[in-house]
């Protein structure tokens, strides 16, 4: 039960809700592991997917709005998808450097 204007009502336990989301993100995390070949990729993929479910959780939460009638985890979270999404299709499109036979000679002494 919570109080908000002198009015007692149920809320949602929204903690229980993100806690239970971040396990099965990092179920599926750990079975992409060795599939995200990129530096870098799986945690883009981490900010995306954990941007997307703070989003819609924060919905079900009794705070504040903070601006165009979004409360201010999920601007955050637009945010963060905004950069990431397209951080990752770089990512992806970008060509493969190679390192040359120099390079590997130098890394492995």
């Amino acid at each position: 039960m919570a109080v908000r204007d002198g009015v007692f009502g149920s809320v949602h336990p929204t903690h229980a809700y993100e806690l239970i989301y971040d396990v099965l993100i990092f179920g599926l995390l750990w079975l992409l592991r060795g599939r995200l070949k990129r530096d870098g990729a799986l945690f883009l993929m981490y900010l995306i997917l954990y941007s997307i479910g703070r989003f819609f959780i924060t919905m079900l939460r009794e705070n504040d709005v903070f601006i165009f009638g979004l409360l201010q985890a999920q601007v955050v979270s637009l945010l963060v998808l905004l950069v990431a999404v397209p951080w990752l299709v770089w990512l992806y499109r970008r060509p493969v450097v190679q390192a040359s036979p120099a390079q590997n000679e130098a890394s492995e002494n």
